[in-house]
């Protein structure tokens, strides 16, 4: 299993450290769209359509994270809020990012979304 940190920059911008045997990865959070729990992990979702699978406990990385892009919209779901395009509502709710990905929208986090939406984001 590898290993995960979360550090700021001098800029401020946020970065995942994911340590592995053979190599350490560095992750702008400014590039990840979103990222969700697989069976062997966490699964990045790039900016550049790339998918980046870390053997990562999920539940590491929800601990971690302070409540900056990333938003917990499912149990096995965080979006870079920068990358909402759309966000259908009912009982089937899901967002649509900016790269037309969709993630589904647990019932309990619809108000979190929501919120972020009238916020103006």
């Amino acid at each position: 299993m590898s290993s995960l940190m979360i550090s700021n920059r001098l800029n401020g911008e946020r970065i995942y450290q994911i340590q592995t045997e053979q190599s350490i990865i560095i992750l702008n959070e400014s590039n990840i769209v979103f990222c969700s729990e697989s069976e062997m992990g966490i699964m990045f979702h790039m900016i550049s359509g790339d998918d980046i699978h870390v053997e990562v406990d999920f539940q590491s990385l929800i601990l971690q994270r302070e409540r900056h892009d990333l938003i917990m919209v499912h149990s096995s779901y965080l979006v870079n809020r920068k990358y909402i395009y759309c966000f259908y509502k009912g009982p089937e709710g899901h967002l649509e990012m900016t790269d037309k990905s969709k993630i589904p929208v647990e019932e309990e986090y619809k108000g979190i979304v929501i919120n972020y939406l009238y916020s103006g984001g």
